[in-house]
C-alpha cells in the first residue's frame, strides 16, 4: 500500500517519467491497479492516470505483459517459458533466477541504456540476486550493466522474510545488489497497517515457536 500510494505521488507529480511496480504473486494484478487508481486520484479526483508510463505488472509474464517478457521484447531476446527455463537450468537454480542471470548477459552485451525510472519491487523476498540485478539493468542510464552507480534510475523494494512463498528465505545483501552499500537507505516500518501489535506479536510467538 505505502508503495501504491508513492507510486501514484511520483506519477501525479512526474507525469513523464516510466515507473513499474513489479510483483510475485500474478492474482495480485487487477487489485493492486485498482488500488493505484483510488491512491491516484487522491491527488487528482477527476483525471485518470496515464497507464502508458505506470507498468503494474507480473515479475515473469506468460499470456499478459510481465517485467522479463517486456524487457526480452524490447531487446530482441527470445524468452523463454517456465517449462523451458526448468529444462535449461537443470534444477540447479531457480528457473526464475535463470532466465534472469541469462537476460542479464544479453544486456550488459548490447549496453541497454534501460527503460524506466523508478522500478517498485513488492514482496521482494520472493526474488533472488539475479532479478535485482535486471531491475538495476532496466533502469535509464544503465549503459555499463549491472552494478553500475552512474544510472539516473531508482529501485525501491519493500519485503518481509516472515511472509514468504519459499521454505528458505534469504535477502540479498545491499552490498550484493548495489555493490556499495551506501548508496541503499534503509527505511525500517516500526508501525503495522494490517494488524494490531498485540495479535502480531501473538502469530509470531507462535508461528516461530517462541514459546514451544
Amino acid at each position: 500500500i505505502l508503495m501504491l500510494k508513492k507510486l501514484a505521488f511520483l506519477h501525479y507529480n512526474n507525469p513523464d517519467l516510466n515507473l513499474a511496480l513489479v510483483f510475485y504473486t500474478i492474482s495480485l494484478k487487477n487489485t493492486l491497479i485498482k488500488q493505484f487508481e483510488a491512491f491516484y486520484r487522491e491527488y487528482d479526483r477527476y483525471g485518470e492516470p496515464d497507464m502508458s508510463k505506470v507498468n503494474i505488472i507480473h515479475a515473469w509474464g506468460g499470456s499478459t505483459k510481465g517485467f522479463y517478457s517486456e524487457l526480452c521484447d524490447k531487446t530482441d531476446f527470445q524468452r523463454k517459458t517456465y517449462s523451458e527455463a526448468v529444462e535449461l537450468s537443470k534444477k540447479k537454480i531457480d528457473p526464475f533466477e535463470f532466465v534472469c542471470k541469462e537476460l542479464n548477459q544479453h544486456l550488459k552485451n548490447i549496453n541497454y541504456i534501460g527503460l524506466y525510472d523508478y522500478v517498485f519491487v513488492d514482496e521482494a523476498q520472493d526474488f533472488g540476486i539475479n532479478f535485482f540485478h535486471l531491475c538495476l539493468n532496466s533502469l535509464r542510464n544503465s549503459v555499463e550493466g549491472v552494478l553500475n552507480t552512474k544510472k539516473s534510475g531508482f529501485l525501491i523494494y519493500a519485503y518481509d522474510e516472515l511472509q514468504s512463498l519459499k521454505e528458505e528465505v534469504m535477502i540479498p545483501t545491499k552490498l550484493e545488489i548495489f555493490g556499495k552499500e551506501e548508496v541503499c537507505k534503509d527505511i525500517n516500518l516500526k508501525t503495522s497497517y494490517r494488524t494490531t501489535i498485540e495479535v502480531l506479536t501473538t502469530a509470531h510467538a507462535l508461528g516461530l515457536g517462541v514459546y514451544r
